[in-house]
């Protein structure tokens, strides 16, 4: 009773001082809910991922701190960015790479909730009426690891899904939560168990992983921490936290989005479009082209929806294709009823038109012209 007591004090204590700090200021969610709060203070003393992505984006920094500030007005927000270009360039230190996305495009997203559980870690308790607290600290934390993963993948010339459309993945899978846990998926992008499982395969998932694991790249210090180790001991799906927890857990998740996305590439849609990839290869519409059909492997479809998407489409020009694959497309029916082979995407596109209604001007009337493209800021 005397350990449990010690315990409790010092939960209490970590969290009085993380309110004093952060004034609990949730995007969404309740203040009195902080699970996800604590798990963020904890990660930033206990977690070498959460370390080297902190020191990667310089989080918590004047310029970085400027990056969530949504009401501020352009002028105002210029501002620090000279001053730490000026300081950076007389004391020789680097600036911080860009974040992703615009932050106030997470919070509008971050507004959306889903009928589905939601986590409290390390517990792994599963509740459907607690409403987590999550704070623009959160928010930019998980930009930066997406950004971070992203870069890395690129660096190790990994395909990658264009940041619009990964924005669009995670607004419908989660809204940003990594709390989020359904009947079969967990976490951000709502991973299954198969989903993880492929990850691992030595052919396919695991040759990426590998990659990241042994690169000495400084774009991939995060990535090739959380790959050695999963290298060594494989996750297990049915450990919630795992693939939710901050720290670890919800950075696993979002690599594993990039890996996943990444090896259905390579192993599924790009070999049944070689011929038309090296025709076209120079085409402006193909890097949009390939992005659908990655995010389409990446729904209820899978890797056998985004091959008939391939096999159907390989036909037409870039513009028609682009301009198809953007309406309802109706696969071979199954019983008695036909499957709609692109649904995932369009189920994005309905979500992104939701989202515009959550966002302030100027942004508002961007993202309304430009879809999710106007939140990508690299």
């Amino acid at each position: 009773m005397k350990l449990h007591s010690q315990i409790a004090l010092s939960i209490a204590f970590l969290l009085s001082s993380t309110i004093a700090h952060a004034q609990l200021a949730c995007v969404s969610g309740k203040s009195s809910h902080t699970n996800m709060v604590l798990q963020m203070h904890n990660a930033k003393s206990a977690s070498a991922i959460t370390e080297a992505i902190y020191k990667q984006y310089k989080l918590g920094t004047s310029t970085q701190a400027q990056a969530g500030c949504v009401g501020c007005s352009a002028s105002v927000a210029k501002r620090p960015d000279g001053i730490a270009q000026v300081a950076s360039a007389i004391e020789g230190i680097p600036q911080a790479p860009k974040l992703l996305f615009n932050p106030q495009c997470l919070q509008g997203s971050n507004n959306f909730e889903a009928e589905v559980g939601q986590v409290s870690c390390p517990s792994g308790q599963r509740s459907k009426s607690t409403n987590l607290c999550q704070t623009e600290e959160i928010l930019n934390y998980q930009n930066a690891t997406i950004s971070s993963f992203i870069s890395c993948s690129k660096k190790l010339g990994l395909p990658t899904i264009s940041p619009s459309v990964l924005y669009g993945i995670y607004s419908l899978e989660s809204g940003f939560k990594p709390q989020y846990s359904s009947r079969r998926g967990l976490g951000m992008g709502q991973l299954t168990n198969i989903f993880v499982q492929d990850a691992h395969q030595k052919w396919r998932g695991g040759e990426n992983l590998r990659k990241m694991a042994q690169s000495d790249l400084q774009e991939c210090s995060a990535a090739k921490i959380l790959a050695q180790k999963d290298l060594k001991s494989k996750p297990r799906h049915s450990n919630s936290c795992s693939f939710i927890q901050i720290g670890e857990g919800m950075e696993r998740n979002i690599l594993y989005t990039m890996i996943g996305l990444a090896t259905s590439w390579e192993k599924d849609i790009s070999p049944k479009m070689n011929s038309y990839l090296t025709k076209y290869a120079n085409h402006p519409s193909i890097e949009e082209i390939k992005s659908l059909l990655m995010a389409n492997a990446y729904g209820s479809g899978g890797r056998a929806a985004a091959r008939a998407l391939a096999n159907r489409l390989s036909g037409l020009p870039p513009e028609k294709l682009l301009a198809t694959i953007k309406k309802p497309i109706s696969g071979v029916p199954m019983r008695g009823r036909a499957r709609t082979l692109n649904g995932y995407t369009l189920k994005i596109a309905t979500r992104q038109k939701d989202i515009a209604s959550k966002l302030k001007e100027p942004l508002k009337s961007a993202f309304e012209k430009e879809g999710a493209k106007a939140c990508i800021t690299q």
